[in-house]
């Protein structure tokens, strides 16, 4: 059998499946996709962007053919959600998804007019992002989800602080975590500001808290090999971040 993440899809854990499709990024060059398959209907969980829809349309049929299913995005950034409308008009995700979704229209840069001091003005914003638009198809309706939420065995963790509406999917019962980007192993992730003007990184900080408490035996994340030690990684990156704050804090003073 092939490894994850190579070749056509793979069960990585019981009734989910991985398949890797390249992305018209410098970086991340590459996101894995999961169905989870089992429940009343598959769930296809993140997407790609505009040029990796032959990957993902071949992973998906070899997965679960022509069965109807559901799309669940696990954070507002394009790479997980630029082809979801391709897939569904309406999709799962968590409401805080929506102003990152509209960095892909114009329209949807009047956000920043609202938005806490120190955000970039809308013209900025829709400078810096206006390319966004060419790898997406279009913008989706969500679905909202909410923290507790049940997708059959998976329970929905709301973890923001990488994006404000970042969740991942965690099933009780054997330990597996779908971590989207909040565990990357071999990324740090970047903290996305709040449009509130709340502490993102403190959110990033308690998200990965929560997640360490877990009884994690398997780490599935959208970008690299899944892992098992999701508390350590979780230490990891929190010591990463606080170091870089007090250093921040030290030249501030």
């Amino acid at each position: 059998m092939p490894a994850a993440g190579t070749g056509p899809p793979v069960e990585v854990a019981s009734g989910v499946w991985r398949f890797r499709i390249p992305l018209r990024l410098p970086s991340p060059d590459h996101l894995h996709v999961h169905v989870i398959d089992g429940g009343a209907r598959p769930v296809v969980v993140d997407t790609g962007v505009r040029g990796s829809e032959d990957a993902l349309r071949a992973g998906i049929a070899a997965v679960i053919g022509d069965r109807e299913f559901d799309v669940l995005v696990t954070h507002g950034h394009i790479d997980h959600w630029g082809l979801a409308s391709a897939l569904k008009p309406t999709v799962l995700a968590h409401p805080g998804c929506g102003p990152s979704m509209g960095f892909t229209s114009a329209e949807a840069f009047s956000v920043a007019e609202g938005a806490a001091p120190g955000w970039p003005s809308a013209d900025d914003l829709g400078a810096a992002f206006r390319g966004f638009g060419q790898l997406v198809a279009g913008t989706p309706e969500l679905r909202p989800l909410a923290d507790g939420d049940k997708l059959g065995l998976w329970e929905v963790l709301w973890t923001p602080g990488h994006d404000p509406g970042h969740v991942c999917l965690w099933r009780a019962g054997d330990g597996v975590l779908l971590c989207g980007d909040l565990l990357l192993p071999d990324f740090t992730p970047n903290i996305q500001p709040a449009w509130d003007g709340g502490d993102s990184l403190a959110d990033f900080l308690t998200s990965l808290d929560r997640v360490a408490a877990l009884p994690v035996r398997l780490v599935l994340p959208a970008h690299g090999e899944p892992f098992t030690d999701a508390a350590g990684r979780a230490r990891q990156l929190q010591e990463f971040h606080r170091a870089r704050l007090g250093r921040l804090e030290t030249s501030i003073r």
